[in-house]
């Protein structure tokens, strides 16, 4: 199912229709930070799909022990190199993840006060 991108000014206008009742219990849920155990289920479910998978996390270990080790071969060492700038991109498009998941939680400066 295809996801639905909603303005803050359209899901503004969403929670002015709700009966009062509703939408004192929807400002509560906006307004109260997610606890601990509810930051940590989010984070995970956005980490999975930027690691890397079960192989290449083992292959990269392995790869990691021997270069410590001082046992690399030159054609180890490149695969190593791939590996981590794989690991270093998915990272980063991780960090990207969890700051969008960040910004969509809060509306931006000026566009609440316009909204109201």
């Amino acid at each position: 199912m295809a996801g639905m991108e909603l303005t803050y000014k359209q899901v503004l206008a969403a929670a002015r229709q709700l009966p009062g009742p509703q939408r004192k219990k929807l400002a509560q849920t906006l307004e109260s930070p997610p606890n601990s155990a509810q930051a940590r289920a989010a984070f995970q479910a956005l980490r999975e799909g930027h690691r890397l998978g079960p192989k290449k996390r083992k292959r990269l270990s392995a790869l990691l022990a021997k270069g410590n080790a001082g046992t690399l071969t030159d054609a180890e060492s490149e695969e190593l190199n791939l590996l981590v700038d794989e690991f270093e991109r998915k990272t980063l498009e991780l960090a990207r993840a969890v700051s969008e998941a960040h910004k969509s939680l809060r509306p931006e400066k000026g566009k609440q006060a316009a909204g109201r």
